[in-house]
């Protein structure tokens, strides 16, 4: 085709056109500073907030624009919820563990041994939040999702762990104060350090090992410090995706509409079911690899294990009723969810 000054001419007046029809890309009307505990490669950061991301900012028709970023680039993780809730941040992907009786209502569902699986944990959390029964929690912010984690195995360096016997002494990582106070009655010592550290310490022989999820070896950098993956069970941690309260309610009513379409029970099962699905897998690979050993505990050994830790629920219990909270019925209520 020959090209002549005309058809330059003709292709100029054609786009120029469309520009006219199009128009330049709508800017937001609202950005949202969102902050995430993990790289961008972490299952539940690209998996699910980034999808969360998209879906929003599409459905506003690009009134709203979401700031996503990994760990590292909006402040620390324990800061989080206090940087929400102040306005500094707008959303946040946050674990309840780094404030300590912080969330106390919702503490419940961090007691030892009390469901296997990330989606029977989540589900009863998002029922009884939708239910008003963790208003004492949430009640300063706006919860886009809360969800447990599939609860943690015991992960360790140089001794196998099939038995509470075997804890016995062993220096480990602990995500919150109660899965701790449950480490400690099975024998072992419990450590509190950030997930950004654990790797180090274990190198430095500070600590033995950590309970932990299958995912976090790699997204750690744990796999050349760790030897014998226990898949334990102990207690699911608790994690939030949470907006700044303000921001939320000072947003037109079909934008808040769109923020609620994508958040709530169906972004919390989503992550949830999705968890017990990369965990199971995971698992599996490690058990096919020479690197690792991977240990099912018996249920004489769970057992014993649930006996021993008896104590830790107790006295939760006794605090939470000297702090106001009913906590036999918070329990009672997370068991008829559960089917315990």
């Amino acid at each position: 085709m020959t090209v002549t000054r005309r058809t330059m001419l003709q292709g100029g007046a054609a786009l120029s056109a469309a520009a006219i029809i199009t128009g330049p890309a709508r800017a937001a009307e609202h950005t949202f500073r969102f902050a995430s505990l993990s790289p961008e490669t972490g299952y539940i950061h690209s998996q699910h907030l980034a999808r969360f991301k998209k879906a929003v900012e599409r459905d506003s028709d690009g009134r709203i624009a979401v700031d996503l970023q990994p760990a590292g680039v909006f402040g620390r993780v324990p800061q989080f919820h206090q940087l929400v809730e102040s306005g500094v941040l707008d959303m946040a992907w946050s674990i309840q563990g780094y404030t300590s009786g912080r969330f106390p209502q919702s503490e419940v569902l961090e007691l030892p041994f009390l469901y296997e699986t990330s989606a029977a944990g989540t589900r009863t959390l998002m029922t009884m939040l939708e239910a008003g029964q963790f208003e004492k929690d949430y009640g300063s912010i706006k919860v886009l999702a809360l969800y447990t984690h599939r609860p943690y195995g015991m992960f360790t360096t140089g001794r196998a762990v099939h038995k509470m016997a075997d804890m016995a002494g062993l220096k480990m990582r602990t995500p919150s104060a109660l899965i701790g106070e449950a480490l400690g009655m099975l024998g072992a010592t419990p450590v509190g350090i950030p997930v950004s550290e654990i790797a180090e310490n274990l190198r430095r022989g500070v600590i033995q090992g950590s309970v932990f999820v299958f995912e976090a070896i790699r997204l750690f950098g744990l796999q050349d410090e760790l030897k014998y993956l226990t898949d334990l069970k102990i207690a699911g941690p608790r994690f939030m995706v949470i907006m700044n309260r303000a921001r939320y309610e000072g947003l037109p009513e079909d934008l808040r509409k769109v923020i609620d379409t994508h958040s709530g029970m169906g972004m919390a099962m989503g992550i949830g079911e999705g968890l017990d699905g990369v965990e199971l897998r995971l698992k599996a690979e490690y058990d096919g690899s020479a690197d690792y050993t991977v240990i099912d505990v018996e249920p004489s050994a769970r057992e014993e294990m649930v006996a021993a830790t008896a104590p830790a629920t107790k006295k939760w219990i006794a605090t939470m009723q000297k702090a106001g909270h009913d906590a036999e019925a918070l329990l009672a209520t997370a068991k008829s969810h559960l089917g315990a």
